[in-house]
């Protein structure tokens, strides 16, 4: 009677168990399920197995961390492991399962001839080793007796004879049945297309087989290369890569096992292409003999035009959100301007004003979108600085109240702010805390129904300040608290259609937040409960934060020679008689040639320069105006929508002194030319400065 060939299903889901009992029933196999990690090892203390099929998703314990257990044990590591998951995995986790003794990877929904072929491949292996074993014993006691009955042998050599040709045939047939096994093995290799090498450190050679020649672009039939002729395939930049992944493999000496793994690029000779190689290795020591350096070898050069791909798509969307972000503070740069001047001329009537302030509150909302869209961009890439400066916490939340009044007062919402006596002291982004507080006073007002009530308290608990923004607004789901700091998602569709927004302020929060070294969180009690947000800040201890400083409600004044420079005619209209009214002698240029021209003969104080002009560009331009002597002790100010690091980077390479983000606020720009007018000596000396006035986004 045939050994009965045993195979251990562990899966935490029995239709999965079902499933593969299904599958693996016609292949003869005993079929032993388990649910968790600790009924398959009580299960490997009971039985011995040909094969493992180890679900990677497990409760309590991994399926990593179960192959770990299972290779670890003398009595179990040689039995192969075959993963299966409904998960895409990385590299980093296929290459953790193979280091744990996985052999395979198979995904769900699981092909059955596949996974039956693979389990008959494992259950023959199984049957040969055994058959080899009983056969080698049998042998060894023939021996034993024959030895201990020599007399008798002479008497039995016909007998003993006809017994050793009936091993001697079982041998052989074991040879064959390995042989096709094999060569079973083989056809798996070659439908991965991965290759087979391994390398000799006492020669230097590197032994291979068909495939791993064909992936080195060597004729089929080469089966040995020397070492120094693979570093020569190398691709020349992913040379040295290689020649030390090599050094390392045999370097590695008889005291223990070790895995390696490297990707490169070859030159293929035989067609010159260049291809990617990804190569998996392993020395396996031997008491008695040297260290074995065996491994595969598998083409992924698809793979890595996949990734060449996606970071050339990030790259274009990168680009696509700086020119949208430009596009759009354009037009937005000549509204503003309007609306400071229709309210520096004053004798608006009170629905003229309304709207007035309507067109400058939308305005503001639209730069807020495209900012918030870009932070998230930036902070993606690992790109966002945080400008940090002492301030009192509670003039940080009166401007982040101030800056969300038109959205509470919109909905007629009763608002209560609790500050407390003793100021807070922060190390902070000022701008940054007052947009992550505002996000959540904005949510709170779109998400309450009108006539609500929003409240804002801080205090300080320890060493951390504390925020807390509560609602009586539509509440949030227990089961979406978990995913309301994601990007892009919204609490309530039905909802959201109604009260604005895209989904990334909670979003931009969090990450904010944490670059200050604090935390935020969600609660509520569900819908129709309103919600609450609470945003924790270390303190900083026994500094004092800076004065707030005072505001005027007179429009500060200069008398300047001031040359404004645009492509968009509106936008610099808007702009000069806004400059004039402040006392400015103001003259307009519209593209870059005309500008250096104007810069000549009127040989303005500042000049406000756009740096997307016709003819030649606003960088140019600033280059010819530095170049000149009646230009180098001119301020040259970028006016401009493109507001990333590059942007800025190039604007100092060409001399500009500062650089400003359309739409800038009227009122900052009129305070920083009133103070250039003022001080004389910020004229000469303007050159290299940050910008004196924050601009948002810039």
């Amino acid at each position: 009677m045939a050994d009965i060939v045993k195979v251990l299903l562990v899966d935490d889901q029995v239709r999965n168990l079902e499933a593969l009992q299904a599958v693996l029933t016609p292949s003869g196999c005993l079929l032993v399920c388990a649910q968790s990690a600790d009924e398959a090892l009580l299960a490997m203390l009971e039985h011995e197995f040909a094969a493992i099929v180890l679900d990677i998703q497990m409760p309590d314990m991994s399926g990593l961390e179960l192959a770990g257990l299972i290779k670890g044990r003398r009595r179990t590591r040689h039995v192969p492991i075959l993963f299966v998951t409904a998960h895409m995995l990385d590299e980093t986790d296929i290459l953790r399962g193979y280091q744990a003794g996985a052999v395979d990877y198979l995904t769900k929904p699981l092909d059955p001839e596949i996974l039956r072929a693979k389990i008959e491949i494992f259950a023959d292996l199984y049957r040969v080793s055994r058959a080899l074993s009983t056969t080698n014993d049998q042998l060894q006691r023939e021996i034993v007796e024959r030895e201990r009955a020599d007399e008798a042998l002479r008497e039995a050599n016909q007998k003993l004879e006809m017994r050793v040709q009936d091993r001697t045939a079982e041998v052989m047939h074991a040879h064959r049945v390995l042989a096709a096994s094999e060569e079973r093995l083989r056809i798996a290799l070659d439908a991965g297309r991965m290759g087979t090498w391994e390398l000799d450190g006492s020669s230097n050679v590197c032994h291979i087989d068909e495939l791993q020649a064909t992936l080195l672009g060597l004729p089929p039939d080469t089966r040995s290369v020397p070492v120094e002729s693979l570093t020569a395939l190398s691709y020349p930049e992913d040379e040295a890569i290689v020649q030390a992944a090599l050094t390392e493999a045999l370097a590695i000496g008889a005291e223990d096992d070790a895995d390696y793994a490297f990707e490169f690029r070859i030159v293929r000779p035989s067609d010159r292409a260049v291809r990617w190689l990804m190569v998996n290795g392993r020395t396996i020591v031997s008491p008695d003999a040297p260290p074995r350096r065996i491994g595969v070898s598998a083409d992924i050069t698809e793979r890595k035009h996949a990734e060449q791909a996606l970071q050339e798509a990030d790259r274009r969307k990168n680009d696509f959100l700086a020119t949208l972000a430009h596009e759009l503070r354009n037009p937005m740069a000549p509204i503003r301007n309007a609306v400071e001047l229709l309210r520096l001329k004053g004798g608006l009537q009170p629905d003229q004003r309304r709207a007035a302030d309507v067109i400058d509150r939308q305005a503001r909302a639209l730069t807020r979108l495209v900012d918030d869209l870009l932070d998230i961009s930036r902070i993606t890439q690992n790109r966002l600085e945080l400008r940090r400066e002492l301030a009192n916490l509670s003039s940080i939340v009166e401007a982040a109240v101030e800056a969300s009044r038109h959205l509470i007062d919109g909905g007629r919402h009763e608002l209560v702010v609790d500050l407390p006596p003793e100021p807070i002291t922060l190390l902070a982004d000022v701008t940054r805390i007052a947009q992550v507080i505002s996000n959540l006073l904005n949510n709170a007002a779109r998400y309450s129904d009108d006539r609500g009530r929003v409240r804002v308290s801080v205090k300080r608990d320890g060493a951390e300040a504390v925020v807390t923004v509560t609602d009586s607004g539509i509440g949030i789901p227990f089961e979406m608290l978990g995913h309301v700091f994601e990007m892009f998602v919204q609490v309530d569709r039905q909802h959201e259609r109604g009260r604005g927004g895209l989904g990334v302020g909670l979003a931009l929060s969090k990450q904010i937040v944490e670059m200050h070294g604090g935390r935020i969180s969600a609660h509520s009690d569900g819908p129709g409960h309103g919600s609450a947000f609470e945003i924790r800040l270390p303190v900083a201890v026994g500094a004092a934060a800076n004065a707030t400083p005072t505001t005027s409600d007179e429009h500060p004044t200069s008398r300047l020679r001031l040359l404004v420079v645009d492509d968009n005619r509106d936008s610099v209209d808007s702009l000069s008689v806004l400059l004039q009214l402040m006392g400015n002698d103001v003259r307009m240029a519209f593209d870059g040639v005309e500008a250096v021209h104007a810069a000549e003969s009127f040989r303005p104080d500042v000049v406000l320069l756009d740096v997307g002009l016709p003819l030649r560009n606003g960088y140019e331009a600033a280059r010819l105006i530095r170049s000149e002597p009646w230009g180098g002790d001119m301020v040259i100010i970028a006016l401009t929508g493109w507001g990333q690091e590059q942007d800025r980077r190039r604007s100092r390479e060409a001399g500009f002194d500062h650089h400003l983000v359309k739409p800038v606020d009227p009122r900052l720009l009129m305070t920083l030319l009133a103070e250039l007018a003022h001080d004389p000596r910020r004229v000469g000396a303007a050159r290299g400065m940050q910008p004196a006035i924050p601009a948002r986004g810039a």
